[in-house]
């Protein structure tokens, strides 16, 4: 069953937002190596909600730290 997980996030700036959204985007592959859905949704200019899928809740566990 898959696995879903919700996060929200603030940050000090607008910039700092897009920093950490772009380094994700460049390591996804490896640091969510079973994610089936990524997405990153900006709620504000300086807060952002990311949902996460995985195809089980093992595989969440398994990411590398």
């Amino acid at each position: 069953m898959p696995y879903v997980r919700i996060n929200l996030a603030e940050y000090q700036s607008q910039e700092a937002l897009k920093k950490n959204s772009y380094s994700i985007n460049a390591a996804a592959q490896s640091v969510f190596p079973d994610i089936m859905l990524i997405a990153g949704i900006n709620l504000t200019e300086s807060s952002q909600m990311a949902i996460l899928i995985y195809p089980h809740k093992e595989a969440e566990a398994l990411r590398p730290s």
